[in-house]
């Protein structure tokens, strides 16, 4: 099982758990179960929906009912068909696999020079803060149209967000939606060449996004477009890391990458576990019911890691059979719609870090690493590396 920081109970094939916000949601982990879960309509998403249930348990143990109000927004992240069909619509042809191949000029510049600071550090470094958090949020800052000088803040609200502290969420909510609400009415009166001024003006069949969904749309977007990239590249980075002799093969032959991205998203993925559902009825998986009315989450990491689907889990074995078949970027309607650029940007930083570094090692025991705190996110705070001990 994944290292879980949730109080757990078990109910047959389903797990019980006890979120630290005090909420409580069925877990389905099995590959198979899971897949299934991604693409089922009774595990509703409605944004309304989800702040009641939630507000209901945050209130009953004190916290506001608001607290983690702009987690549960007006996006397409928590939305169901037709609104979520509306959204995806009003942001999909962005991030096509063909637009993300067109970045990858301004990806590896990006990383390069990220890696040319890195140079300037005697000692370790520390491979999240010096690349695998700025380059994400580079990326998607340049998308939208956001200065570079208000890519640290964002982060650190997102990283806020992620930890679901009520007592911290408020906060970073109300700072987070008050810039991207100035961001958008700036661009509503300079536009420029960038994701925010296009979704002020889309329109889908004489559709557009109205004030609310438009300042949720691009919080989703900040959030989404670097947070879960930039624990995906710590977290290859430190599977690379404990294997020298695959972290030296990768530097060496570059046309192994995609390979192994798609493993290294396996095992180590930035998501432990999908954004809630809800049950609209009660709904059976294996032998258990869950009543309606009840937070359901996916877990996708131990989805990934599932025996009756990857012959021995743990291992790194970037040629095993079946290694698309992961759900690191989940899987249906509501599946990553930046999983291209996801897949781009952890591919140059590996290619990049390989080759120059060829002789790295982590500067500390890999069991020695701290986690992030977040319930969701599986990820490292810092990533100490000896780049060329």
């Amino acid at each position: 099982m994944i290292d879980s920081p949730w109080s757990v109970e078990r109910h047959a094939d389903v797990r019980v758990i006890r979120l630290p916000t005090g909420v409580r949601a069925w877990v389905i982990a099995d590959h198979a179960q899971a897949r299934a879960a991604l693409t089922d309509a009774r595990l509703r998403k409605s944004a309304r929906s989800l702040r009641e249930i939630i507000g209901a348990v945050l209130a009953g143990l004190g916290h506001p009912a608001d607290a983690l109000h702009v987690m549960f927004s007006d996006h397409m992240a928590f939305a169901d068909p037709p609104d979520h069909t509306r959204l995806r619509r009003l942001v999909g042809g962005v991030f096509t696999r063909h637009r993300m191949r067109a970045l990858l000029p301004r990806v590896e510049a990006i990383t390069t020079d990220l890696l040319d600071s890195m140079d300037t550090v005697a000692g370790p470094v520390d491979l999240v803060g010096r690349l695998a958090a700025p380059l994400p949020m580079a990326v998607i800052g340049d998308l939208l149209g956001i200065p570079a000088v208000d890519h640290d803040r964002l982060h650190r609200w997102t990283a806020v967000l992620m930890e679901e502290d009520p007592a911290q969420v408020g906060a970073a909510s109300t700072a987070m939606g008050g810039y991207v609400a100035d961001l958008v009415e700036a661009k509503r009166s300079r536009p420029g060449d960038d994701l925010v001024s296009a979704l002020v003006t889309a329109h889908d069949d004489g559709d557009r996004l109205d004030p609310a969904e438009l300042v949720a749309m691009v919080v989703l977007l900040i959030v989404a477009g670097h947070e879960t990239t930039a624990n995906a590249i710590g977290n290859a980075a430190v599977t690379l890391l404990e294997r020298p002799h695959r972290w030296r093969e990768l530097g060496r032959d570059p046309d192994l990458l995609p390979d192994a991205v798609e493993e290294l998203l396996r095992l180590g993925g930035a998501l432990r576990h999908t954004t809630y559902r809800y049950t609209g009825e009660p709904v059976t998986y294996g032998t258990t019911t869950i009543p309606a009315g009840e937070i359901v989450l996916i877990g996708l990491a131990e989805a990934n890691r599932d025996p009756a689907v990857f012959d021995a889990p743990a291992d790194y074995r970037p040629g095993r059979p079946r290694i698309r078949s992961h759900l690191a970027f989940g899987h249906g309607i509501h599946a990553c719609v930046g999983a291209h650029l996801g897949r781009l940007e952890i591919q140059e930083a590996l290619r990049l870090l390989t080759a120059r570094y060829p002789r790295a090692r982590l500067a500390v025991a890999a069991t020695e690493l701290r986690r992030t705190a977040s319930p969701m996110m599986l990820g490292y705070r810092e990533i100490p590396v000896l780049l060329r001990p």
